[in-house]
């Protein structure tokens, strides 16, 4: 038995010296290969575990690397000179140029790599944004020519004129009514994007630009505000996260080029110039392997480099024959990437049927889904994104809605102080329409009264509360029918929308703390004591998980005549009984209005949603392109252009001095 069990371990390390190295080696490119493909997913890819093989993908493909590397190294330790030049593994004479060239492409990849993290970097970004130091007019001089004029007794004066703006141009293509293009999206998106980059790093903008994007999105339908979106995201995350900056520079496309001729050069000589017969048959076949998978990963990066959304904005005139056969194909290709939406099959009446974005995974821009978390279902202070986050498809119908409530606070939003209250709303504007001052009074103390990331999980829970109540009078009117994507009436419509963005925001405020840091406060440990509350009174009543109803009607049964805060002190930070409150006073405006009650519930999330997206720092949208994008990154984007928020301080030009002599 010992000398089979010795055997085997021979048979393995005989095994494990032939095919070390070479097993490394076609690992490593095997790993570049999924990469290729598998790489661009990042940037529509939500569920973690695809994120996560896509990060041990690039991790294992710079260690096989290195590992590779180690082993030839560790091979040629303690063999002599003879033993060298002997050796079959190493390059001879015939093999230099070969060895050379494959080295120099390999030296133009890693600086291309350095380059493009260099480019990337926040720092070198933003010195990259800054325009020339602007000592405006010259008031040193001014005035030293006023006071002479003044000392000589001239009847003086100075003349104040408008100097007109030298920046102002016009955009690639002339604004436009209607529906736009395939081609007119890329271009219009590729040039907000040049003109608002300099969000990422914190640059404020002129009133001029402020017009112009505002002018440019009251004009666009929803669905072609997000197609527009939609790619100044996808240039965002390009900018960033590839090396898109350096391979569309003259340099970059030449030393890309080179680094593709020395690897088509290496396989000529190798297979036309080189005597494989002093070499081992399985060798032969590696070197092959190695050097015509390196030049079909080259190829592929070559045709994602063609079908990219900036190689689109190259074409400035469709009409002209050289650009009309080019804008013909890419736009067969863009169409692919158009935001499709299928219709929900349900068996309600067809006007309130409604739409999931339903674009091909492999063409999408973004996700296309919305994370959410509930705190009745789960109740569990546990983190863990994996096991209680799930995704909801957003819906043509929801998009719709937040562009019209953006757009419509928008017009109100003439000067800059008044954007900027705007902005800030976290419920207020929405609550202006209860048509009772009592109402108003009674609810607005839960949005203005109280911290931000309380706010949030007051109005999670009682629009739950109210969710799960109304949903079962419905079904039950309706002969039981599953409502989670269905709308017999605009009142479940916006039943959905309040609920969509209530689990969302509850789902960023605990497992996006970095987007939330800026409102977040003290949520965790509110949220803590919140589900510990809720873990006590379930276990009281007997209710088990997924019991949400039941659940729900037992909250609303306890008697909330006292405050919270006046039973159990402010030791705890939760808020399961106050939220319980909340839920009543809306539940007694729906005795008024129901239809009412939930456009106000639906108005009041999505100035949440806008409140946490002006706050949340520009950086921090940025990070989450590349894992999927956020919706409230399209709050964030939307906003801008709508020209709400404190990105715009600046009244372009100079006012031009003259000294007038008077008679």
């Amino acid at each position: 038995m010992a000398e089979l069990f010795i055997s085997i371990l021979s048979r393995l390390q005989k095994a494990w010296n032939a095919w070390n190295i070479r097993g490394a080696i076609l690992f490593s490119l095997l790993l570049q290969v999924v990469l290729i493909f598998v790489a661009p997913v990042r940037k529509s890819a939500r569920k973690k575990v695809a994120i996560l093989l896509i990060w041990i993908a690039y991790l294992l493909a710079d260690a096989a690397a290195n590992f590779a590397v180690g082993l030839i190294s560790n091979s040629q330790r303690g063999q002599s000179d003879s033993d060298k030049s002997e050796d079959p593994s190493l390059p001879n004479d015939k093999l230099m140029i070969p060895t050379i060239l494959m080295f120099c492409a390999g030296i133009i990849k890693y600086v291309e790599r350095t380059v493009a993290l260099y480019l990337a970097s926040l720092d070198t970004f933003r010195d990259s944004m800054l325009k020339d130091p602007d000592a405006g007019p010259n008031y040193a001089k001014l005035m030293e020519e006023y006071a002479y004029k003044r000392e000589a007794e001239l009847p003086t004066r100075i003349d104040l004129t408008p100097e007109p703006d030298k920046e102002t141009k016009a955009s690639d293509i002339p604004p436009k009514e209607g529906e736009l293009n395939h081609l007119e999206v890329v271009h219009y998106g590729f040039y907000y994007f040049q003109k608002f980059k300099g969000l990422i790093v914190d640059i404020i903008f002129s009133f001029r630009e402020r017009d112009e994007s505002r002018d440019f999105f009251y004009r666009r339908t929803a669905e072609d505000a997000l197609r527009v979106i939609e790619v100044e995201l996808n240039f965002i995350y390009r900018t960033l996260y590839t090396k898109l900056e350096v391979v569309y520079s003259w340099p970059g496309s030449i030393f890309r080029f080179l680094a593709f001729g020395s690897t088509l050069a290496t396989l000529g000589i190798f297979h036309f110039k080189t005597n494989k017969d002093a070499y081992d048959g399985v060798e032969i076949g590696i070197t092959y392997t190695l050097l015509l998978g390196a030049i079909v990963l080259d190829v592929i990066a070559i045709f994602t480099m063609i079908f990219s959304d900036r190689t689109f904005t190259f074409i400035k005139n469709p009409d002209r024959p050289t650009h009309g056969i080019c804008a013909s194909v890419f736009s067969i290709f863009l169409a692919l990437k158009k935001p499709r939406w299928h219709r929900c099959k349900c068996p309600v009446a067809e006007e309130h049927r409604h739409h999931l974005l339903a674009t091909c995974f492999a063409f999408r821009r973004w996700s296309g889904s919305i994370s959410s978390h509930n705190l009745i279902s789960w109740f569990e202070d546990t983190l863990d994104e994996f096991f209680y986050v799930s995704l909801e498809p957003i819906t043509k119908e929801l998009w719709e809605f937040i562009f019209s409530e953006l757009k419509k606070k928008a017009e109100f939003a003439d000067n800059p102080e008044t954007a900027k209250r705007i902005s800030s709303a976290r419920g207020e504007w929405a609550l202006t329409d209860t048509d009772s001052e009592h109402d108003r009074s009674k609810i607005l103390r839960y949005v203005s009264d109280v911290p931000y990331d309380e706010s949030i999980l007051l109005w999670h829970i009682a629009t739950d509360l109210c969710y799960q109540t109304e949903k079962e009078e419905t079904e039950s009117k309706n002969g039981g029918e599953n409502l989670k994507y269905m709308h017999f009436s605009e009142n479940l419509k916006y039943m959905h929308f309040s609920k969509i963005l209530s689990d969302y925001m509850l789902y960023l405020l605990i497992f996006q703390p970095t987007m939330m840091s800026a409102v977040a406060g003290i949520a965790k440990i509110r949220f803590r004591d919140t589900c510990a509350e809720a873990r006590i009174f379930f276990e009281r009543r007997n209710l088990r998980r997924n019991e949400d109803k039941e659940a729900c009607h037992q909250i609303l049964s306890v008697n909330t005549d006292v405050e919270p805060e006046q039973v159990k002190g402010d030791r705890s930070k939760s808020v399961f009984f106050s939220a319980s409150i909340l839920a009543k006073e809306l539940k007694r405006m729906e005795d008024e209005d129901k239809e009412k009650k939930w456009i106000i519930m639906s108005r009041v999330w999505v100035e949440l949603v806008s409140y946490a997206a002006s706050h949340c720092r520009a950086n921090t949208h940025a990070a989450e392109v590349s894992k999927g994008g956020q919706l409230i990154s399209f709050f964030w984007l939307l906003m801008v252009h709508f020209g709400l928020g404190e990105q715009f301080q600046i009244n372009e030009g100079h006012a031009r001095a003259k000294l007038i002599i008077e008679k």
